[in-house]
């Protein structure tokens, strides 16, 4: 992920964290479960809020809730 690697994400823990939501999320889309995915991103997106601003950077933050959303509305 970009923002670990220019350090809008502080913390590999973190890091990889948030990228087993997202690959959670993926292998969930690819069964056709929607649901669980649907869970999953937003699961992904409380844990970004929580780290606004803190161990994520606001533009960082902001743009991968956007993402997630975007995800979600389009499910």
């Amino acid at each position: 992920m970009a923002y670990g690697a220019s350090g809008d994400i502080e913390g590999k823990g973190l890091l990889n964290a948030l990228l087993a939501k997202v690959d959670a999320a993926q292998a969930s889309l690819d069964r056709s479960n929607t649901g669980a995915a649907s869970g999953q991103l937003q699961a992904f997106i409380n844990q970004v809020q929580a780290q606004r601003n803190k161990a994520i950077t606001v533009p960082a933050a902001d743009d991968l809730i956007a993402e997630a959303r975007w995800i979600l509305a389009n499910l």
